[in-house]
């Protein structure tokens, strides 16, 4: 729950003053999607797809090379094993996502 700052008569939230004093511009961001105070899901979600392309996308920028072998040495590995990886970063999302909501 969050506390409304009403010394002052500033009236805003701290979330909202934080984001605006604090060097972070991931808290910048989230407090960017409020429309009348209220969370914007969708733009939240398009914004994370972003986020997510702009991540999945630099190693490509930085080491195409690489990134060329690596793909080649994942056709070593058995499916099994990648499923096994797959569902465990997964996992791992959402407890990050659970944990950090």
């Amino acid at each position: 729950m969050r506390s409304v700052d009403t010394q002052a008569g500033k009236g805003y939230d701290r979330d909202e003053r934080y984001a605006k004093t604090c060097l972070c511009p991931v808290a910048e961001i989230l407090c960017s999607f409020k429309i009348r105070g209220e969370l914007n899901p969708m733009r939240f979600l398009l914004c994370l797809l972003g986020l997510v392309l702009f991540v999945e996308g630099l190693p490509y920028v930085i080491s195409p090379g690489k990134m060329k072998t690596w793909m080649a040495a994942i056709q070593e590995i058995p499916n099994s094993r990648l499923r096994g990886l797959g569902l465990l970063a997964m996992a791992l999302g959402l407890l990050v996502t659970y944990f950090f909501k």
